[in-house]
């Protein structure tokens, strides 16, 4: 390639480089957020002198405008916005900025060389002051406690940009002496364990809040939030102002709104009746009587209890000498005589077995003396003489009898089915 070629490259390669365009700058910087209500310009500076010039806004409206000597606007939707600008900056001049107005607008600028066009992105914020309010119900910003009462009091802010910060203090009214709580500062510091300043009966009031919550409203950029205070009423309060002071501030720190709500204690003091009186004295004798009644119950069962395991070993008690209950009666093949009674105590004759027995020459009785020295009547034992029958065929039947006699035993020759009982 030779040297004029070279040249001519050089050249075009510069003209197409200067009349290619960009947007250099653009207004309002980031960060920054406009108060609702207030006047704003939104403006793009290109590199190259720009043809034409169109705004579109986050709502769908479109402000655009040609520029030869003069800027002249050729699509308008809204009467708040207008078109203005020099050789390499187009500005839209808004009268009122409208909450709406929140979010992305689109600046596209053109040139008429090679007619190029390049497009960027404004962030316009729009500030709005919180709607700040109580949600405690009140009667007229005065609050009606009984003494020892717990009420939680919680201050609401509503559709708000940025987000709020809350602020509790309180005050009497006497001497107008305010005692300022941040609720995030003391939570902080409290988690640090450090002590906060002026710790009086005052800052005792507002020292309670709890966490501040937040939520943002569907389809907007507005926030809502809202914090509590936990109060227990106390008769020294009484008269006390409660303010809940809610500030929304950028974020470089400097102070867009601030509202303040306030309602005031009404403390008042526990009168206990006479017939309420007189119930819980009641309550509290019923009570003990009831708690006497069930011991007793207590202990007569208990009684009832030891009384019945008493009876139950006596009943199972164990024989000492266990010999005495094994020892016989009577053994067969020994002829024993048994002492039995005065004969006068018996009758001649008697019915046993549908026989008439009685004293007959079969059976000898003999009186015998008796052995035991303090008795004087005679004692009857019948010695009958009977032969000795085997074991086999002998029926033993044993009967006790009651009174002063001795075990009356009768024997009974058994022949050809004949049984001796006793």
């Amino acid at each position: 390639m030779d040297v004029p070629s070279c040249l001519l490259l050089i050249l075009y390669i510069q003209a197409v480089s200067i009349s290619s365009i960009s947007i250099v700058t653009t207004l309002p910087r980031p960060g920054t957020i406009t108060p609702e209500g207030s006047n704003l310009t939104i403006s793009c500076s290109s590199s190259v002198p720009w043809f034409f010039c169109l705004f579109n806004s986050p709502m769908g409206d479109k402000q655009c405008a040609i520029q030869e000597s003069e800027v002249n606007s050729v699509c308008s939707s809204d009467t708040l916005l207008s078109l203005s600008g020099e050789s390499s900056t187009c500005s839209l001049d808004i009268a009122r900025v409208t909450r709406h107005m929140h979010g992305g607008w689109m600046c596209l600028l053109n040139e008429i060389s090679e007619f190029d066009s390049v497009k960027t992105i404004v962030k316009v914020e729009v500030g709005v002051a919180a709607k700040v309010v109580w949600k405690t119900d009140t009667q007229e910003d005065i609050l009606h406690l009984t003494e020892g009462e717990e009420k939680e009091i919680v201050c609401m802010a509503a559709d708000g940009y940025p987000a709020m910060d809350f602020m509790w203090s309180s005050y009497r009214t006497e001497n107008r002496r305010s005692l300022v709580r941040n609720a995030r500062e003391y939570l902080g510091s409290i988690e640090q364990g450090k002590k906060y300043p002026d710790e009086s009966s005052d800052s005792s009031i507002t020292n309670r809040t709890g966490k501040a919550t937040y939520s943002l409203t569907h389809g907007s950029h507005l926030y809502s939030g809202s914090q509590s205070l936990l109060y227990r009423a106390n008769m020294s309060d009484n008269g006390t102002t409660i303010l809940c002071r809610v500030q929304q501030s950028t974020a470089g720190g400097s102070v867009l709104y601030t509202s303040t709500v306030q309602l005031q204690l009404h403390v008042e003091q526990i009168i206990m009746s006479q017939t309420t009186a007189i119930e819980e004295n009641i309550g509290i004798i019923s009570g003990i009587i009831l708690a006497i009644i069930f011991i007793i119950l207590i202990f007569i069962l208990i009684a009832f209890l030891l009384t019945r395991r008493r009876k139950l070993d006596k009943k199972y008690s164990s024989v000492p000498n266990k010999d005495e209950l094994l020892t016989p009666i009577w053994v067969p093949g020994k002829v024993s005589c048994m002492e039995v009674s005065s004969a006068r105590q018996f009758a001649n004759d008697y019915h046993e077995n549908d026989d008439v027995q009685g004293q007959s020459a079969s059976t000898r009785y003999k009186i015998v003396p008796t052995h035991n020295t303090q008795h004087h009547k005679g004692q009857y034992c019948p010695c009958p003489q009977i032969p000795i029958i085997p074991d086999h065929l002998l029926d033993l039947s044993l009967e006790s009898h009651s009174g002063d006699s001795c075990t009356d035993n009768s024997i009974t020759h058994s022949v050809a089915g004949a049984t001796l009982s006793r």
